[in-house]
């Protein structure tokens, strides 16, 4: 849902993502920074036995071109657009912000990736 209203999806502080697990079911609240990027706040397990249920593995798309259009550093993340798969999924991908970093990219720069569709729906860079 958040990235169906924001364009992307929403970040976890460094600090609160400590307490947690991958496959983690959280609820949270959503805050925004002062350029509209969502953040997760009051981030809370679902349940005490509340993960995903099942492993499924990603699927790689292939190499394309996009733009880096944000960076939140702090979490660890970066936003890359990419038209064609914005026609395709009508999203942005997630990168990982020392994935980008070592690249000495900055917003606005084209950059290249291998896409990966992941189960759930991200699109990683």
């Amino acid at each position: 849902e958040i990235e169906d209203i924001f364009g992307c999806l929403a970040y976890l502080s460094g600090a609160s993502a400590r307490e947690l697990e991958v496959r983690d079911v959280v609820s949270f609240s959503v805050t925004l920074s002062a350029d509209g990027v969502p953040w997760a706040a009051d981030v809370q397990l679902a349940s005490d036995e509340a993960t995903l249920e099942e492993e499924v593995e990603a699927s790689e798309l292939g190499l394309f071109t996009g733009t880096l259009v944000s960076v939140a550093a702090g979490a660890g993340l970066a936003a890359v657009r990419c038209e064609d798969l914005q026609e395709l999924f009508g999203k942005d991908l997630c990168a990982f912000y020392p994935d980008v970093s070592g690249l000495g990219a900055n917003i606005g720069d084209a950059v290249s990736f291998n896409a990966v569709l992941h189960p759930h729906g991200l699109l990683q860079a």
